[in-house]
């Protein structure tokens, strides 16, 4: 094996160990709870950029008209930080298995929204969609101790 390659295969191997070491500390009850402090301060920020910034304003009215599962909990929202590129994250909570929630996503298909991109990430599974100068992902991130669903909203350039 050359070097380069064993480079590479380290650097894979500890970012593995690296994810592992993160998401076995989130089952400790101190950093669970500041994991969730954290949350609400984001969704705190969130929910006054929404009063106060108009970008923000206009994607949050058009990803609340944007029908979801009865059995989506939000809890959490975040915001962007460049200004130049404004969206807003909400996330949920939710038993619906993502097939099911694929399913009832891709019904939105009538109502003009055109899927652009889907299948699986790294950590996760997602669905894009994409209508006029808008556009939101539908991502599941399987099972987490709340929030296991995030719908990105944001305005796309023209």
């Amino acid at each position: 094996m050359n070097r380069k390659t064993r480079q590479i295969l380290v650097t894979i191997v500890g970012a593995f160990v690296f994810i592992s070491l993160i998401s076995a500390c989130r089952n400790i009850p101190v950093l669970s709870e500041w994991e969730q402090w954290r949350e609400q301060e984001q969704t705190k920020e969130a929910n006054e950029a929404i009063k106060t910034r108009p970008e923000f304003q206009e994607i949050n009215n058009f990803c609340s008209e944007i029908s979801k599962p009865e059995s989506f909990e939000l809890v959490l929202k975040r915001m962007s930080f460049k200004k130049e590129d404004p969206y807003l994250i909400f996330g949920y909570s939710s038993t619906m298995p993502f097939e099911d929630v694929e399913s009832f996503f891709l019904n939105l298909e009538k109502e003009g929204w055109e899927v652009y991109d889907r299948g699986p990430s790294m950590r996760s599974r997602r669905i894009k969609f994409k209508k006029s100068r808008y556009r939101f992902d539908v991502e599941y991130f399987g099972d987490s101790s709340y929030g296991n669903y995030t719908i990105l909203c944001q305005k796309m350039d023209q």
